[in-house]
């Protein structure tokens, strides 16, 4: 069983290595990123795995990723602010629980980075939505096909499985590489 699990995750990452439509996106992703990373970041997820991914994330850019000696980047996790999101869910759902925090906080040029391992979530969808009207880049983190959010994002990086535990764990490799990549452009550019 164990091995299992791991022979499956092995397939996919090596799947999602190989796939051309995250190949092209990636190549994208990296021209466009540090431009714009210069800016805030704001991350928007549902579940807890995907709350968990932001916020380590965020944490990359804000306190360091390899423990090199550098200045800190903005990024925000819109899973942190507890009382936001209490006071929202209760009066207002979830629907729209991180709209309305790129409505507060997202700045033209920002980036905000949806992940959705459906990439169905509609508190995503309804971000993705609101971060486009405002101007921010939007990119996405999906699985199992992209889901409604692969038509709302500028780079749609799609794990090709259909199993959530998998995707999961290709969006944190992901989420290293861009943090890596970005980083070491925004260290050179200093």
């Amino acid at each position: 069983m164990l091995k299992d699990i791991f022979v499956e995750s092995l397939m996919v990452h090596e799947a999602a290595a190989s796939d051309a439509a995250l190949s092209s996106a990636s190549r994208r992703r990296f021209m466009l990123l540090p431009r714009r990373f210069s800016m805030a970041i704001n991350f928007s997820l549902r579940g807890m795995g995907e709350c968990a991914d932001a916020q380590h994330f965020a944490t990359e850019f804000t306190a360091t990723l390899k423990k090199e000696q550098r200045k800190g980047y903005p990024a925000l996790a819109l899973t942190t602010d507890t009382s936001f999101l209490t006071a929202w869910t209760n009066d207002f759902g979830v629907k729209e629980i991180f709209a309305r925090q790129v409505e507060a906080l997202g700045k033209k040029d920002d980036v905000f980075v949806g992940i959705s391992t459906s990439g169905n979530s509609e508190n995503i969808v309804e971000a993705a939505k609101m971060a486009q009207q405002k101007g921010l880049h939007v990119i996405g983190l999906l699985g199992n096909g992209g889901g409604a959010l692969k038509e709302l994002v500028h780079t749609a990086l799609i794990v090709p499985s259909p199993v959530t535990a998998r995707i999961q764990e290709v969006h944190i490799l992901l989420l290293h590489a861009i943090a890596d990549e970005v980083i070491t452009r925004l260290m050179n550019k200093s």
